[in-house]
């Protein structure tokens, strides 16, 4: 349950980064909604996959996620916020269990 609660929080965060990267940017501003979601697509990205390693029982998946998120949650103090999620995610991946061999995939993901 936390899982899911972290990973649509992740998705929140990544679909408000949107919002926030395209009505504060510059006007005028050539690549507008592209150049927005290019710059969430990690924090989407990592909360689909958190997402979808959660509804599937995949606990490898939303560690991964949780491990992507938390160096590029550092590049600006406005996303450190998301390391809270990603902590959650972290912790209740590592406690569900996973065998290394369902790391493969996951770790070239992160």
């Amino acid at each position: 349950m936390i899982d899911t609660v972290a990973s649509v929080a992740v998705i929140l965060g990544g679909i408000a980064l949107v919002i926030g990267h395209y009505y504060g940017g510059s006007p005028g501003d050539p690549e507008g909604w592209f150049e927005a979601f290019g710059f969430a697509a990690p924090f989407l990205g990592a909360g689909f996959l958190a997402l979808v390693g959660t509804l599937c029982g995949r606990p490898a998946l939303v560690l991964a996620a949780g491990v992507a998120l938390i160096p590029t949650s550092l590049l600006s103090i406005v996303l450190i916020p998301l390391l809270l999620p990603a902590t959650l995610l972290i912790t209740h991946a590592a406690q569900d269990g996973f065998d290394l061999q369902d790391l493969v995939a996951p770790a070239l993901l992160a």
